[in-house]
């Protein structure tokens, strides 16, 4: 990468940790004049949305328990994404899984994002900007952010069990299509909280599971308090 510093002089870097360190320098490192990218060979997902009864709690138990041999399948693929839509005042909150392999054919690839799926998520997203209004409204109107809970909590519930996928067998498509068709409610007005987890190895080279069972019982917990989603990546 080639970049221009703030004295006006021309850097380059080639080292692979500072490309690491410049990634994260929220454009304050310099006028960047050239990039040369490295790309891997297009690779096919084997693309398979699913909701999962029971939510998150029920293919992830506490630390110390035996994880499910499906729950290691989601967390080892390729990709894997969950979220948890709320279910508090009554809520029909799913936990959406997208989780897939990339070991698909190419000659078995389909388009997943056409002319209707882009209207259909400009629609919920329009929507979605309605409900936001609506819940200001409230705020403004009503002093009761129980109320403003619940109908967000409803109404995210709701939306979740309609525009969230349920498929009874993978599709293949191409890696970027499956990375980013319907991954969530983009939109939704939410305090966001990132957690970068670490994953050990145990003495056998495996991964140990448990931090990530003690930190989803721990996010558990505080999203039960604040009526928050949960997402994993």
């Amino acid at each position: 990468m080639e970049y221009v510093d703030a004295m006006g002089e021309l850097q380059v870097v080639n080292d692979p940790e500072l490309l690491k360190v410049v990634g994260g320098s929220m454009g304050m490192l310099g006028i960047v004049t050239s990039i040369t990218y490295k790309l891997d060979e297009m690779s096919y997902a084997r693309f398979w949305p699913q909701h999962i009864p029971g939510g998150l709690e029920s293919i992830l138990p506490p630390a110390g328990e035996v994880i499910p041999d499906e729950t290691l399948v989601f967390m080892t693929n390729y990709y894997s994404e969950s979220i948890q839509y709320p279910r508090h005042h009554g809520a029909p909150g799913v936990l959406w899984m997208n989780s897939w392999d990339n070991l698909g054919r190419a000659e078995d690839a389909i388009s997943l994002i056409d002319h209707t799926e882009d209207e259909f998520q400009r629609s919920y997203i329009f929507l979605e900007d309605v409900a936001n209004k609506g819940f200001k409204t409230i705020l403004q109107y009503f002093d009761s952010t129980e109320y403003l809970y619940w109908l967000f909590g409803w109404m995210t519930g709701c939306a979740s069990t309609i525009a969230m996928n349920n498929w009874n067998e993978s599709k293949t498509t191409t890696a970027t299509e499956a990375m980013h068709f319907q991954r969530g409610l983009h939109f939704i007005s939410v305090k966001a909280a990132e957690l970068i987890v670490p994953i050990p190895e145990l003495e056998n080279g495996e991964p140990d599971w448990r931090v990530m069972q003690e930190v989803f019982l721990t996010c558990r917990k505080f999203s039960i308090g604040s009526r928050t989603m949960i997402c994993t990546q």
